[in-house]
């Protein structure tokens, strides 16, 4: 989290890899990136949906480091229950 956090992050990354953490810590249960992916491409303000231009661009362990895991079936989980605390 402290680099996440870091002030010389670039703010859009920071908000990419807290949006990311937020999805994974409140799915009921262990969701695919394609998945993450669909949900990040719809703007519920305008009603719209835009998957190549809302998508993550970087990988969920380049976002979120050591806090997540990527599973063989390409589910993204954190590394232990605690993280959710």
């Amino acid at each position: 989290m402290d680099r996440i956090l870091d002030p010389n992050t670039a703010i859009s990354r920071q908000n990419d890899a807290k949006q990311l953490l937020g999805w994974i810590a409140c799915a009921k249960r262990p969701m695919k990136w394609y998945e993450i992916q669909g949900a990040m491409s719809v703007d519920l303000e305008h009603q719209t949906m835009d998957y190549e231009g809302r998508m993550h661009r970087v990988h969920p362990k380049v976002l979120c480091a050591s806090l997540v895991e990527i599973r063989s079936d390409e589910s993204i989980e954190l590394v232990h229950a605690t993280a959710r605390e």
